[in-house]
């Protein structure tokens, strides 16, 4: 999902205020406040309630955790969003960069920004607010990016001038230094575009450097093949390359690292061919690069075992497939390594793997709609998790799996299951979690079994602090299908016909994507 892609953001925070009197308004009005306008500010909300499992302290750390996660939602949106409007106006350039740098980034240093913290001593709650100034952001992020622009020409310039001298390895590991330097290239620009709002002007400068940073990034990528010699003639080259490209960016601190399935280029979406190259990347990861393999689970509220990921996505290019990779930290979220290479396409032809799941056209359409007046929360958070995580998730025929959901204050639940048969199941609808159940894991009850028909699959949950308006289902097989499209479901689930002051809501989903064996 969207905002798990920008999902950790550190803080550097300049200002600190207590609040001790009567509420401020944007307590009052759920992150709102006069003094904060959306043009000018980029601001996050976040509450807590003190419970007997959370004592204030930890219920003031969850709820400016929530803040900085509620500002980090709205400018990952903000980010796919400008995105999106650039590939249908035929910026596919434009959109691909974007689209990578929100898939990629994972850690993102704002400086500038203040912190507002609020206790209400008769309901016993927290509430924390971050803001900044859109301004202030972009300017400081133009500066980054100006820097690492200068950073990466003098690293190209090292490297040909090694290169001439016939220093090929001395000349590799400069130009493998770029790359990691083209990630924070991305990450800074996507930061740009996303706390801007007036973007007529900006966005015709930006497109104009990063067709110039493509072109740097093209120019590193056969410098590299040609010294390599090692061209890539089958998928097995492909794998090697891109780790051994890996391997010498990274110290010898890296010792395990997991293997997520990369995405289809902008979506979430996994495939044939995203499993097959994950099995590969895997299996060559002791014998290129000397890590050992490992696991991704998670049935409590852990992170995954794993400290380190590799993670991408692939795009379809006139001249083949585009790979984009990059290493990063669970603790942090830190990129420490990136690389892409391009698999000719008569080898993708060969392979005869499908790039795309089943029902791609209809789970494109579906995210479309999610994607409509999203629910980005407000105070309230809900975390929704698999036994395998959360990050590009591929269940495989017969293979079985949990739900589990936590929430930082009480709430009602609705928990709605997308098929690729097209059919969505209400699997919980208006589970109260009550104050003895606040930031603990709940279990839902049911078992998945992964089963026909394959494909594109979500899971969405949706919380709020008032009762759902009712829904309509048909029982069938013992589940409660839903009766209407997905417009009309996300109109009852997302709106609410009787509102009252203080109502807090929110959504999170997981996209799954289920193959045969």
């Amino acid at each position: 999902m969207r905002y798990l892609l920008i999902r950790i953001f550190i803080f550097s925070l300049i200002s600190i205020s207590f609040c001790f009197a009567q509420a401020p308004d944007w307590v009052k009005n759920n992150g709102k406040g006069i003094q904060y306008p959306q043009g000018r500010f980029v601001t996050g909300f976040g509450a807590a309630k003190v419970t007997r499992q959370t004592d204030r302290l930890a219920a003031e750390q969850i709820a400016v955790e929530t803040a900085k996660r509620n500002l980090s939602e709205k400018i990952s949106v903000s980010i796919s969003s400008k995105a999106s409007s650039a590939k249908e106006e035929n910026h596919s350039q434009y959109s691909e960069y974007f689209s990578a740098a929100t898939q990629s980034s994972s850690s993102i240093t704002l400086e500038g920004l203040q912190l507002l913290e609020y206790y209400d001593d008769d309901k016993e709650m927290c509430y924390a607010f971050v803001s900044g100034s859109r301004q202030v952001i972009a300017q400081s992020y133009e500066k980054e990016a100006d820097a690492l622009r200068q950073e990466i020409n003098t690293r190209l310039n090292a490297a040909r001038r090694l290169e001439r001298n016939s220093e090929r390895s001395r000349a590799l590991a400069e130009y493998f230094g770029c790359y990691t330097l083209f990630e924070k290239l991305k990450n800074a620009e996507s930061i740009i575009t996303g706390v801007q709002t007036e973007m007529d002007k900006a966005s015709d400068e930006l497109e104009g450097a990063i067709k110039k940073d493509e072109i740097s990034i093209a120019q590193v990528r056969d410098e590299v093949n040609k010294l390599l010699e090692r061209p890539i003639t089958t998928l097995d080259d492909a794998a090697w390359q891109l780790l051994y490209m890996l391997k010498h960016q990274t110290d010898s601190d890296v010792r395990q690292v997991a293997v997520l399935p990369f995405v289809y280029q902008e979506t979430q979406f996994n495939s044939p061919f995203a499993r097959y190259l994950a099995r590969l990347n895997q299996s060559k990861m002791q014998e290129v690069a000397s890590w050992e393999p490992a696991a991704i689970t998670r049935q409590t509220d852990s992170v995954a075992q794993a400290p380190i990921l590799l993670a991408g996505s692939y795009w379809e290019q006139p001249t083949g497939l585009k790979i984009l990779a990059v290493l990063k930290r669970v603790s942090d979220g830190a990129i420490i390594a990136g690389t892409e290479i391009l698999i000719p396409q008569s080898i993708v032809n060969e392979s005869k793997l499908d790039l795309k799941p089943q029902n791609f056209k209809e789970a494109l359409s579906d995210q479309k709609q999610f994607c409509k007046e999203e629910v980005l929360g407000g105070g309230l958070m809900a975390d929704v998790w698999t036994d395998k995580g959360s990050d590009n998730l591929v269940f495989i025929q017969g293979e079985h799996t949990h739900v589990y959901i936590r929430v930082n204050m009480p709430c009602y639940v609705r928990l709605i299951y997308h098929l690729a048969s097209k059919q969505r199941a209400l699997l919980v609808n208006n589970y109260y979690i009550d104050e003895s159940k606040v930031n603990l894991v709940y279990q839902i009850p049911q078992e998945f079994e992964i089963a026909a028909p394959y494909g594109v699959e979500v899971i969405q949950a949706s919380v709020q602090t008032e009762e759902f308006e009712p829904i309509r289902t048909q029982n069938r097989d013992g589940y409660d299908i839903l009766e209407d499209d997905l417009g009309k479901v996300l109109a009852q689930t997302r709106g609410l016909k009787k509102t009252k002051p203080g109502l807090l809501k929110a959504e999170t989903r997981l996209t799954v994507t289920t193959m045969e064996k």
